[in-house]
Parts: structure tokens; C-alpha cells; sequence
């Protein structure tokens, strides 16, 4: 037999192997270390978004947004976080969410559209937004393959419509404007297209385009 101490209170435990590859607990220790790191999770989790609350406020003061507009749309953000403090994905998502609540436009977070979880969905406008960090830069193939596949489960009428954080930071005011004109454009493209966006619209659409005309052997 052979005795270790216990990570968790420093209690001898006794083993019969003498090379232990995992840390060693006591009983005690073994049933409420996991109990104990959930519980810091959790309060890493709250911290986290409550910093990242406060991140979304001073972006709005950097604005120069007149604050008392935004009181009620930002309680209705923290109340969020207390129940569910992963509901957002960065504070860019908590300053759009505000300006969109504090224009009345209905909103769903994170709704579940086929197999993905867009930002938010937009049921009267018929838009799903998108909030994209610089990391979308990176992913424009696999984004323009998910916004087609929502639209088919969505329908014709309805765009995805892509803000890049950069203007959430400089501009949320112009947020509501943005995306019903970003819509209507893209509709009147496709009116004009077949139900297809071209890729002169955007350098997305071309970098998407030149996949496919690659796939296809279609580049001269």
C-alpha cells in the first residue's frame, strides 16, 4: 500500500499503485471538488458578463449617446445576464440588442434557425442579424453557406444581414437604418438576379464566387 496526499486538503489517502497518473483526492474531497468548480465557473461566468456589460455601456458613452435613451433597453440586457450569464457572445451583441430594444423592434437572441444560432432574428423585419468580429474575415465560405441555408428554412423574403463590429462601435445609431436598407438592397439585387447575389456585390460574394467557379473549372 502505498499513501498520498490529497489535492483538495492534504489528508493521506492510501493506493495500492505507487505511480498515481491522475491527482489524488480524499472521499470527501472527490465529491465536492467538482461541486466546487462549478461554482467558480459559474461566478466567472457572471463576472464576465458583468465586465462585459459595462464594456457595452462605455461603448455607447464613447458615442456620445445620450444614455437615459438607452436605461431601460440596458436593464432589460443585465436582467438577461443574471439569468443566463452566457446569453451573449460579446459586448458588440449587447450594445446592438440595446439600440434595437430602445427603437421597440422585437428581437429573439440566439434563436435556433436549422442547425445554427444566429446572433438575432428579427421576425417583423424579416432579418437575421449578424454582429461579425474580425475573425468573420477569415470565414466568409462557411458564413455564406450558413446564410443560405437559413434563408431556405426562412424563406425567399428573408436576408441575413452581416454588421461588422467596427460600426457598432463607431455608429450603433445608425444600426436600425443599416439593416432595413442592407435588406432591401439585397432584395432588389436578387429581384434583378434569379434569386442570386452576385459577386460584384460584396468581397465576400467574389471570394465565394471564385470558389465556386474553381469547383466548377470555370477560371480562365
Amino acid at each position: 500500500m502505498n499513501f498520498f496526499k490529497c489535492w483538495g486538503c492534504g489528508t493521506v489517502v492510501p493506493m495500492a499503485t505507487d505511480k498515481p497518473l491522475a491527482r489524488v483526492f480524499c472521499p470527501d474531497c472527490k465529491e465536492e471538488y467538482p461541486k466546487q468548480l462549478e461554482a467558480k465557473r459559474l461566478e466567472y461566468l457572471r463576472l464576465r458578463a458583468e465586465l462585459m456589460f459595462d464594456r457595452a455601456l462605455r461603448m455607447l458613452e464613447k458615442q456620445m449617446a445620450k444614455m437615459y435613451l438607452y436605461q431601460e433597453a440596458a436593464e432589460v440586457v443585465f436582467d438577461k445576464i443574471k439569468e443566463d450569464p452566457e446569453a451573449f457572445d460579446s459586448a458588440h451583441e449587447m450594445v446592438a440588442l440595446m439600440e434595437l430594444l430602445k427603437n421597440r423592434v422585437k428581437v429573439k437572441l440566439h434563436p435556433v434557425v436549422g442547425k445554427y444560432k444566429p446572433d438575432m432574428l428579427l421576425p417583423n423585419e424579416k432579418v437575421v442579424l449578424e454582429i461579425d468580429g474580425y475573425m468573420h474575415e477569415f470565414k466568409k465560405l462557411e458564413d455564406y453557406k450558413r446564410d443560405i441555408e437559413m434563408r431556405a428554412i426562412l424563406g425567399a423574403d428573408w436576408e441575413v444581414v452581416r454588421i461588422p463590429t467596427k460600426y457598432i462601435e463607431q455608429n450603433v445609431s445608425a444600426l436600425l437604418t443599416a439593416i432595413k436598407e442592407i435588406k432591401s438592397y439585397k432584395q432588389k439585387i436578387r429581384a434583378q438576379n434569379n434569386g442570386v447575389i452576385p459577386k460584384w456585390f460584396s468581397k465576400r460574394d467574389a471570394e465565394v464566387w471564385r470558389e465556386v467557379e474553381k469547383a466548377f473549372g470555370l477560371q480562365s
